[in-house]
C-alpha cells in the first residue's frame, strides 16, 4: 500500500512530531504542489518530508486537463491534483478534507485521515498510546480542526486515552 498525503495530514502530523511514523504505516508520497502548499502554513516541513524520506513527487503538465476534469467548486487545484494522481496510481490518500473525500467516495478512491493514521500507529505498536493521547489537545490547540466527535471518542477509548 502505497500512501499520497494531503496538507492537512502533513501539518498535522508535523504539529504533533509524528511525521516520521508515517513511512512506517506505508511507503509515502506528496506532490510537490501539496509540499509546497503545507511549507506555506509550517515552514519546517520541507527538512522533515525530505529527513523522513517521503517521497516528493512533480507534477507534470499533462495531468492539469485530467486533473481538472476531476475537480468540483469545491476541491483546489492541489487537491483534484492528488486525486488524480491517488486514482491514476492506485494510492491511498490520506486527507481530512471533506470535500476531496466525498469527491474519492464518488470516484472509488481509497481515502484515509488523520483518526486511521493513528490507529494504525496504535495496532502496529509505533508510537506508545500515551504520546497518541497527546495529539488530541494539540489538534485543538493549533485549531486545527473539529474531529468528528463519534470516531474520536471511538479511538480515545480504542487507545486508552
Amino acid at each position: 500500500m502505497v500512501l499520497v498525503t494531503d496538507a492537512n495530514v502533513l501539518i498535522d502530523l508535523c504539529c504533533t512530531g509524528g511525521l516520521h511514523v508515517l513511512p512506517k504505516i506505508g511507503p509515502t508520497e506528496v506532490l510537490d504542489v501539496v509540499l509546497k502548499e503545507s511549507i506555506d502554513h509550517k515552514p519546517e516541513l520541507l527538512k522533515q518530508v525530505n529527513m523522513e524520506g517521503i517521497n516528493v513527487i512533480s507534477v507534470e503538465y499533462d495531468w492539469l486537463d485530467e486533473a481538472d476534469s476531476l475537480r468540483t467548486e469545491e476541491l483546489s487545484l492541489p487537491d483534484s491534483l492528488n486525486l488524480y494522481y491517488a486514482r491514476r496510481c492506485k494510492r491511498i490518500l490520506l486527507t481530512n478534507d471533506g470535500p476531496l473525500r466525498i469527491r474519492c467516495e464518488e470516484l472509488g478512491v481509497s481515502y484515509h485521515g488523520t483518526l486511521w493514521l493513528m490507529e494504525q500507529m496504535f495496532e502496529q505498536n509505533l508510537i506508545e498510546s500515551h504520546e497518541l493521547c497527546s495529539w488530541f489537545p494539540i489538534f485543538i490547540k493549533y485549531n486545527r480542526r473539529c474531529l468528528p466527535p463519534k470516531q474520536t471518542e471511538q479511538l480515545k477509548q480504542k487507545i486508552g486515552c
